[in-house]
């Protein structure tokens, strides 16, 4: 598993009903159960200093598809 350098040990991996997330607890160094921050205009943003960097699932961060 990759280390997370903001929790000091692996990504955070959690079961989820439709199959997994794993995270960062990003620079906040707070678990946020995996809500990625969002961006000034509103949007996700995988490294916002509030919220969780989530590299799974992929979210579409401009919103098409």
């Amino acid at each position: 598993m990759p280390f997370d350098v903001y929790r000091n040990g692996p990504l955070t991996y959690r079961k989820t009903d439709t199959g997994f997330i794993l995270y960062s607890f990003s620079e906040d160094r707070d678990d946020d159960g995996g809500k990625m921050g969002v961006s000034k205009e509103g949007k996700p943003y995988m490294w916002n200093s509030e919220g969780d960097a989530v590299f799974w699932p992929v979210t579409h961060l401009s919103g098409k598809k």
